[in-house]
């Protein structure tokens, strides 16, 4: 798995790269680095998929469209279940594995913002790659001292969610994030035994905590 650190994002803003054009340049130069031919299960001429995307979803355009829940395991989370966004790309099928991005916002921000500020929904910018934008707890992300919150759990849950309904290039999942969330995915989410489902971490102006 890969990592972008915060030294290696604050050596791109001081070339003059403003955060908000940082983020979907490092994830897609991230990308470029990886290939794969693996599938999850619920693609066509696997057993048991389904050959059709789940009814009630838009494909292209922004994801408010597509709200999802992601119930968690009872007692792993003080709040309870997760609402996020899902981006699919409007030349999506069940037959072509697509890779996924979870994209996290910063503290006090949303899933909504966060697609407007990484631009990860834009196809000139990512033409084929499903995107998640789940909303914090409170706007919060684990990590924080003011955090109560299980949000490994909410990764793993994201991830097996968009396995069992999509047709996922499983070498190909992505984590990145914001500030707080940036800080998540760099110092806990890529040390967590659940990195071994990404391919890459990129945290953006993260904010690391020392305690």
């Amino acid at each position: 798995m890969a990592s972008f650190d915060r030294d290696f994002a604050e050596a791109i803003m001081n070339h003059g790269f403003p955060p908000f054009k940082l983020l979907p340049w490092l994830i897609l130069c991230c990308l470029n680095a990886f290939s794969s031919a693996a599938r999850s299960k619920n693609c066509i001429g696997e057993p048991g998929a389904v050959p059709e995307i789940p009814s009630g979803f838009t494909l292209g355009g922004q994801g408010s469209g597509n709200r999802v829940v992601f119930p968690d395991a009872s007692g792993t989370v003080f709040y309870g279940s997760r609402t996020s966004l899902l981006h699919i790309p409007k030349n999506y099928n069940q037959s072509i594995a697509r890779g996924l991005i979870i994209s996290f916002h910063d503290r006090g921000e949303s899933g909504m913002q966060q697609e407007a500020l990484s631009k990860l929904s834009d196809p000139s910018i990512n033409p084929d790659m499903l995107v998640i934008y789940p909303d914090g707890i409170e706007n919060e992300w684990q990590g924080d001292p003011a955090a109560t919150t299980d949000d490994l759990t909410l990764d793993v849950n994201a991830i097996t969610y968009a396995k069992s309904n999509f047709c996922i290039d499983t070498e190909r999942i992505y984590a990145t994030g914001m500030g707080n969330r940036g800080g998540f995915v760099n110092n806990i989410l890529a040390c967590d035994p659940a990195s071994k489902q990404l391919a890459a971490v990129a945290g953006v102006s993260g904010a690391y905590y020392s305690q």
